[in-house]
C-alpha cells in the first residue's frame, strides 16, 4: 500500500490457511477502496509459481538425502535457492 499510495492494487493469493485470518481479514476490509484480493482456487498448485519452485528445490536439495544435522539441511536448501535466483537472473 505505502509502495503504490494513488493507485488501487489487484492481489493474487493461493487459498493458504494463513491467508484467512481475522487479522488480515480486517485489513483487506479496511482497505477495500484500493486493495482487492483475487484467490485462486484451492490446491490449484499448478496455478501458483511458488508451488512450482518449490518442487524443484525439494526434488534437487532436501528429498532423497540424509543430512547429518538441521544445519546441513538448511545449507542445502540455502545453495539450492541460490542456484534458483543465479538461474532466473540470468535468463
Amino acid at each position: 500500500m505505502k509502495a503504490y499510495p494513488e493507485q488501487r492494487i489487484l492481489m493474487i493469493a493461493d487459498n493458504g490457511t494463513f491467508h484467512h485470518t481475522q487479522k488480515v481479514e480486517a485489513y483487506v476490509h479496511q482497505h477495500q477502496d484500493r486493495l482487492e484480493i483475487k484467490w485462486l482456487r484451492p490446491c490449484c498448485s499448478d496455478l501458483n509459481d511458488i508451488e512450482r519452485t518449490w518442487r524443484r528445490l525439494k526434488a534437487s536439495h532436501a528429498s532423497n538425502f540424509l543430512f547429518n544435522s538441521l544445519d546441513e539441511l538448511v545449507e542445502n536448501v540455502r545453495q539450492g535457492i541460490e542456484k534458483l535466483n543465479t538461474t532466473v537472473l540470468s535468463n
